[in-house]
C-alpha cells in the first residue's frame, strides 16, 4: 500500500517497470503489482505505463511482461525477451517408480507465433552503450514522457486563452 500512497501523493502519471536482467522468480509478484497499480487514478492509463525488457528477461519476468500490456496497457520497450513464448507444463505421476513427465498443457503468451516476446519499441543495446554506461532504452522513455508533458502543457495554455 505504500506504493499506492506514493503514486497518489505525488500524482504520478507514469510508471516504468524494469524487467531487464530479470531471470524470473515468482510470477504472482508481478500480478500483485498490477493489481495494486490499477487501484490508482493518478496514472495515465492510455500512454503512461512502460515495461523495459531485454534478452535477459526470462521465466516469470517474461510472463509478466507479456501480460502487462493487457493488464496495464503498458508499452514494451527494449529488446526481445530471452525466453520462448510457448511454455510447456507437465504432470508427474508419483505412483510410478519412474519419474515420468507427461506434457499436459502449452501456454502461448503472444497472439502471433513469434519465437520471443518482442517490444513495441525496439531499442537495442550496443557494446558501446554498455562501455559508456548509456541507457538508450530508459532515455527513450524519459524523452517520450517529457514530450507528452510538453504537449499537455501547451494544450492547457491554449485552452486558457
Amino acid at each position: 500500500m505504500a506504493l499506492l500512497a506514493f503514486i497518489n501523493s505525488h500524482c504520478s502519471r507514469n510508471v516504468i517497470i524494469d524487467l531487464r536482467y530479470n531471470y524470473g522468480g515468482d510470477f504472482f509478484v508481478g500480478l500483485k503489482l498490477a493489481q495494486l497499480l490499477v487501484l490508482t487514478d493518478a496514472i495515465d492509463w492510455k500512454t503512461g505505463v512502460y515495461v523495459l525488457i531485454d534478452n535477459v528477461t526470462f521465466s516469470a519476468a517474461m510472463r509478466n511482461a507479456a501480460q502487462f500490456p493487457q493488464l496495464l496497457n503498458a508499452q514494451l520497450v527494449g529488446e526481445p525477451a530471452g525466453a520462448a513464448t510457448k511454455i510447456w507444463g507437465s504432470l508427474s505421476c508419483p505412483a510410478l517408480s519412474l519419474k515420468l513427465l507427461i506434457p499436459s498443457v502449452c501456454i502461448i503468451l503472444t497472439k502471433d507465433d513469434k519465437d520471443a516476446l518482442y517490444p513495441d519499441i525496439l531499442i537495442e543495446h550496443s557494446i558501446s552503450d554498455y562501455i559508456e554506461n548509456n541507457d538508450r532504452q530508459l532515455e527513450w522513455i524519459l524523452n517520450d514522457i517529457a514530450g507528452r508533458k510538453t504537449a499537455y502543457n501547451a494544450a492547457l495554455q491554449g485552452a486558457s486563452r
